[in-house]
């Protein structure tokens, strides 16, 4: 009996074949052949491709490289028409990408290629088989395992089990305030739930860490990363003094899950024996009938610089794995969001959004590669901390604009915070692993994912105290006349940034007390101050003591006066996170017992 094809599949069958013809004729003149490559070029204009199917047999991963620019745009051009997924892009002349490229439109992709002369390998010849083989070994495991009490932690947790986690943190934690909330709902209904951790001593005004993961929802790391942010601040089992420090330093506000409807799609089992796990957007239907064209990108609907052309990252094809949507703030789950957003604006002093993968951290702009940002010194500074830190572990990181260090992507959660939220220093974190050091790079094993996230939060953490510096109140007065002290301070002192072993050893400081030398981590003890200022740092200092914290600020000297930070929970222990070859001089009683930060003004 003959069976009856449907639109959706009788395009997927034509516009590969009328692609050819296409690209054949596309340099003659004739009116007729002219005529011919409007019609087919209108054709794959309206014809709904697939962004993902569900059951592409033998499909393939197919790494393709731009030897020229005019390669790079031909590659982009198919990209855009054959709305192909790119596990990973290309950036750059030279550069190659990695794209899904369903059965349908294999052997097109491949004549199109090969008539270019665009060089190209099939790096995974069966990619759904490796899914299907990975979903049974792990995935089964987990949606029928028993979630323990202890066992939240180094998991791909269902949306479900986040929700359990989320309740399990309120109600064990000691060490800070946890206060949870729902921002809203999603498409299909279910709770977007966030988290807002404070320290519970020394109550002040402070600035907020905003961080958020899960937008994409196969980026499964991303919300395991940020459900080790909130383990580490809420429940703190290592007892890490810096996380006290953090505390006090910032309020926190985490939403793990941003688009719950996607990635719980992605925990589905497959129809027709296919899989869901590679979904990467919502989950929305409002656009499209055919079931793998539902969803937008809500990484390109955000209402900054908004825009659908795929000159700039987007697209107005539903079909489109980077569907921007119809307009900006088009769906609930980024509208969740920018209201969340909105109702701290006043009070968020950085903004992190976790994705993967590539091993990036970027700050806006995103929507060009030509707009230049006026403080880029700054953000590039700040996250270059968290990039020496990762270096430690092995972990090589690429700081840079998004736009330039990629490619442009407008509407993205980044560019949105810092244009209109107002916030400075906004990032998004592309997690592990590298690009190009694995054909899977969405699909970490859940036995790696203990050994990224707790890599990953050294270089947090270090982000984060820089970003301290940068960002305390910088308007506060000393109304206390410095006066010399008339002893001599020899001692070690840990810069909590490099968590390097003791940056300053036995440092001689002019004019100064003594204090007891300590250990990596730990606080030593005075009666007379909880404030130091350092003045007068000079070349011959840093020559004479090459292992101050002063050198490890890129290996340049501080200059200016610089107030540090030595608050903590008890007003007779003093923490110094940074220190230098000085004289030493004491702000005096009147501050002694009160809880301020200063900002230390210098900058590298």
């Amino acid at each position: 009996m003959q069976q009856k094809l449907d639109g959706a599949t009788k395009c997927s069958l034509l516009v590969p074949w009328s692609f050819l013809l296409l690209f054949r004729v596309a340099d003659v003149s004739h009116p007729a052949l002219k005529a011919v490559v409007i019609s087919i070029y209108i054709l794959a204009q309206v014809c709904p491709t697939a962004a993902f199917v569900e059951n592409p047999s033998r499909a393939q991963v197919v790494r393709i490289t731009a030897t020229s620019d005019a390669d790079l745009n031909f590659v982009r051009h198919v990209k855009h028409k054959f709305n192909l997924d790119a596990w990973r892009d290309v950036h750059q002349t030279n550069g190659s990408g990695d794209f899904f490229v369903p059965s349908h439109h294999i052997q097109v992709i491949r004549n199109l290629l090969k008539l270019h002369g665009i060089p190209f390998t099939i790096l995974v010849d069966d990619p759904m088989r490796f899914i299907s083989e990975h979903e049974k070994r792990e995935v089964k495991l987990r949606l029928s395992r028993a979630v323990k009490r202890d066992n939240f932690r180094y998991k791909y947790l269902s949306y479900n089990q986040i929700h359990d986690f989320l309740e399990s943190v309120q109600k064990k934690t000691s060490q800070a305030n946890v206060y949870i909330d729902v921002i809203g709902k999603s498409f299909e209904g279910r709770d977007t739930p966030y988290v807002k951790i404070t320290g519970k001593s020394h109550p002040r005004p402070k600035g907020t860490i905003f961080i958020d993961g899960g937008i994409h929802s196969r980026e499964w790391i991303s919300p395991a990363m940020a459900i080790e942010v909130i383990h580490r601040l809420a429940l703190n089992t290592e007892q890490d003094p810096q996380v006290d420090q953090l505390l006090d330093m910032f309020d926190f506000i985490v939403v793990p899950l941003v688009n719950p409807d996607g990635y719980a799609y992605t925990f589905r089992p497959g129809e027709n024996g296919g899989s869901t796990r590679m979904w990467r957007k919502s989950r929305s239907s409002n656009y499209s009938s055919h079931y793998s064209c539902y969803g937008v990108d809500l990484n390109r609907n955000f209402g900054y610089e908004w825009n659908d052309n795929p000159s700039y990252g987007g697209s107005s094809d539903p079909c489109s794995p980077s569907f921007s949507g119809p307009f900006s703030f088009s769906e609930p789950e980024s509208q969740n969001l920018r209201r969340l957003l909105l109702s701290n604006k006043d009070d968020i002093k950085g903004y992190l959004s976790f994705h993967s993968y590539g091993q990036y951290m970027l700050y806006p702009w995103g929507y060009r590669q030509d707009v230049e940002i006026e403080d880029e010194h700054d953000l590039f500074h700040v996250a270059k901390v968290f990039r020496d830190v990762m270096l430690k572990n092995n972990y090589d990181y690429h700081v840079g604009g998004s736009a330039k260090s990629l490619y442009p992507a407008a509407g993205g959660s980044s560019d949105y915070v810092k244009g209109v939220i107002g916030v400075k220093y906004s990032y998004t974190l592309e997690l592990p692993p590298v690009e190009g050091s694995t054909p899977y790079g969405f699909i970490i094993p859940e036995r790696e994912v203990e050994t990224i996230v707790t890599d990953t939060w050294k270089g947090i953490k270090a982000l984060l105290f820089r970003l301290h510096y940068h960002t305390a109140d910088r308007t506060e007065k000393l109304q206390t006349i410095a006066h010399q002290m008339e002893k001599r301070l020899r001692t070690s002192v840990n810069d909590n940034i490099s968590e390097s072993k003791a940056v300053t050893e036995n440092m001689l400081i002019p004019d100064s007390d003594m204090v007891p030398k300590v250990n990596e981590g730990q606080f030593f003890k005075s009666g007379l101050l909880n404030i130091f200022g350092f003045e007068d740092i000079t070349e011959d200092n840093m020559t004479q003591h090459n292992k101050m914290s002063g050198k490890s600020l890129y290996n340049k000297p501080m200059k200016e006066n610089v107030i540090f930070d030595m608050g903590t929970r008890d007003k007779d222990k003093i923490d110094i996170m940074r220190s230098g070859s000085a004289k030493l001089w004491s702000i005096g009683d009147a501050l002694r017992n009160q809880y301020k930060y200063f900002n230390s003004n210098f900058r590298n």
